[in-house]
């Protein structure tokens, strides 16, 4: 069995690739944006606003895997984070291929019961929040050194 190279990998986890961004303050979006078009210019971003926008775009995509994202990147804080919570909880008790999309919280650093609940709930991982452009660029920069040339992403076919 031939093993996958690197290039493959990495090709796998660009094709089709889509990343859904739940984040609530313009400001921040817009220096998301410029970051990601930086260092992820392969991936599609969908953004939106809050957790009644998140609800509504995940439906739609049922039943059309090729829509789903590859990541979810969910700022905890929408604006409160009992709201993320409540995203988060909705997204991993969604059926089929929803529940193997990574979902990266992001909130603020020193809030270690943020940290906790996120992980018990079902984040992938919990990521300090960046408050600049240059926090912005490093943080794309490592998401796509991670998530998409160092991890192989799940596959994202529905379970009939």
């Amino acid at each position: 069995m031939a093993m996958k190279t690197a290039d493959t990998h990495i090709n796998t986890n660009f094709n089709n690739a889509k990343l859904l961004l739940v984040e609530p303050q313009t400001d921040q979006w817009k220096m998301m944006e410029g970051a990601l078009r930086q260092y992820l210019p392969q991936v599609t971003t969908q953004r939106v606003a809050n957790v009644e926008q998140a609800k509504l775009l995940l439906n739609s995509w049922r039943g059309q895997e090729w829509q789903l994202p590859k990541l979810i990147l969910l700022n905890l804080y929408l604006p409160q984070n009992t709201d993320g919570w409540e995203l988060l909880r909705t997204i991993k008790a969604m059926p089929g291929a929803f529940i193997r999309i990574p979902v990266l919280v992001y909130g603020p650093i020193g809030k270690q019961s943020d940290v906790t609940l996120s992980y018990e709930i079902g984040a992938a991982t919990y990521l300090p929040q960046p408050n600049d452009l240059v926090s912005w660029q490093d943080f794309c920069n490592a998401l796509r050194i991670y998530w998409w040339e160092t991890v192989s992403l799940p596959p994202l076919h529905f379970d009939l």
